[in-house]
């Protein structure tokens, strides 16, 4: 058994280690090329959520983008009063934080996590901007899952 950083790092890097969960489990992190993944792997951080977890609040600034590894995140939009509904789930197939890549930096939705053991590997705002100025194919990746989810919003309305 390596030491907790040797997990770390097995978890980020999509090594298979003994209980770790690789990065290999979102698949837009899957979609990366080799170079792509290591550039934002030192930066990303494995977070864990439990169901009902708010992830963001409307209006709070957005500080990081998250990649479900497990668990979905509802995005979720105010009605009257205190009902919500969602407009949105992203689950491993994508990731959460999207208004960072179209300029704004505030949370636009409340999301909350909505399964239990819901685990994300956390990309901060200021590395994200750094790595995607010099890795444009990470920005391409990322905006065509925000295309179809943009897409599957319109169809439901």
């Amino acid at each position: 058994m390596g030491d907790g950083m040797d997990d770390m790092a097995s978890m980020v890097d999509g090594t298979r280690g003994s209980n770790a969960l690789p990065c290999e489990a979102n698949a837009l992190l899957r979609l990366l090329n080799d170079a792509d993944r290591a550039a934002l792997a030192p930066h990303l951080e494995l977070v864990p959520f439990r169901n009902g977890d708010m992830i963001a609040r409307a209006g709070d600034a957005a500080d990081s983008i998250c990649f479900p590894l497990t668990g979905i995140a509802a995005i979720l939009d105010s009605l009257e009063g205190d009902r919500r509904y969602a407009v949105a789930l992203v689950g491993s197939e994508g990731f959460i934080g999207w208004q960072l890549l179209l300029g704004n930096e505030r949370w636009s939705h409340d999301v909350v996590m909505r399964a239990e053991h819901g685990t994300a590997m956390r990309l901060s705002a200021a590395a994200l901007n750094e790595i995607i100025a010099d890795r444009p194919a990470i920005r391409s990746v990322l905006l065509r899952f925000v295309d179809v989810v943009m897409t599957e919003v319109a169809r439901g309305i």
